[in-house]
């Protein structure tokens, strides 16, 4: 990654991927995907349709989760500034 400079506002920057940095993203991204395709091998169609819907609850629980505790906190942030 190599950084840059924003000319509207100077506060701020930004990131630019390097090609050495693409390079290893992408080999790395390959790998990533060999590797789960390998995993997921071991399982049949149905095995893998009831992982993904199971995964997508989880995945939705935790929005849930996330979303109380943000509101929590924005609750308590508000008891503590007024």
């Amino acid at each position: 990654m190599e950084r840059g400079e924003r000319l509207k506002d100077r506060r701020k920057c930004s990131l630019v991927m390097t090609q050495k940095g693409l390079e290893f993203y992408n080999k790395a991204s390959r790998l990533a995907l060999e590797l789960s395709q390998e995993l997921m091998a071991a399982l049949s169609e149905e095995e893998l349709a009831t992982l993904s819907s199971l995964l997508g609850k989880v995945r939705e629980r935790t929005f849930q989760i996330r979303r109380i505790q943000e509101k929590v906190a924005d609750i308590v942030i508000d008891k503590l500034t007024t």
